[in-house]
């Protein structure tokens, strides 16, 4: 099951602009923000969130592989480090090893691996459920 959808940009200010006029006809709306993202979710399940804008992670220029990530959502963190697992030894780069991620939002504590697919392509395992 596909979790979030997350794109990088170097200039968040004209990203939000861009975003939040696209979405708005598809009842996805702004409803957190900070320095280093926005995030959008359906009107009808504002907890929920499906898309993110986001500046870039390594703050490198953004290249082909370097700004769209895909996150599949995991039932347990056990699941998410055997997805980074299996993809790495599947061929996938590793791009850090599975655990707790910062967010901006209080008690809020996703469980992330970050692989790299075999064509460069950002992929990510998650659990945002507290559930280990």
């Amino acid at each position: 099951m596909i979790g979030y959808a997350m794109v990088e940009t170097t200039d968040l200010a004209k990203a939000i602009l861009f975003y939040d006029a696209i979405l708005q006809p598809l009842d996805l709306i702004r409803v957190e923000e900070n320095f280093d993202y926005v995030a959008h979710a359906a009107r009808t399940a504002l907890d929920v969130i499906e898309f993110y804008v986001t500046r870039a992670f390594d703050q490198q220029l953004l290249r082909y592989g370097n700004v769209v990530i895909i996150a599949f959502a995991a039932l347990r963190w056990a699941i998410v480090d055997q997805f980074h697992e299996i993809g790495v030894c599947s061929g996938g780069g590793h791009k850090g090893e599975p655990g707790p991620q910062p967010s901006g939002r209080p008690a809020y504590h996703a469980y992330h691996a970050y692989l790299g697919d075999p064509n460069g392509n950002k992929i990510s395992g998650f659990n945002d459920c507290n559930t280990a």
